[in-house]
């Protein structure tokens, strides 16, 4: 896999409303067209989930992780957003010349 993007995003302790953690929104592109987004969270409670979809382009894939990071877009929902937020660009035609993007693996 070859890195596309990545961006991290820190919280600090406020609590009894949140921990201290940071968050990294990742998009890595791998062999076939297969494009996987990760997020994950370091900190007290670490987690990490993937997302890999198929046909997208690197250009793409770059501004929905930036979005994703811009709006501070939690593990909760992120896979929701995405999902919807890539449905915007199948709508305005945003990809010319590739295929629609399926779930992959």
């Amino acid at each position: 896999m070859s890195k596309i993007c990545s961006f991290k995003r820190d919280f600090s302790e406020i609590l009894p409303l949140q921990k201290a953690c940071q968050l990294c929104y990742e998009a890595e592109k791998g062999p076939g067209g297969q494009t996987r987004f990760v997020l994950s969270c370091s900190g007290d409670r670490a987690e990490r989930e993937e997302l890999c979809l198929r046909g997208l382009g690197e250009e793409c894939a770059a501004q929905l992780v930036r979005f994703l990071y811009e709006n501070a877009v939690l593990l909760a929902n992120w896979k929701e957003i995405l999902t919807q937020s890539l449905e915007l660009y199948m709508n305005e035609d945003c990809l010319p010349g590739q295929e629609p993007p399926g779930k992959g693996l």
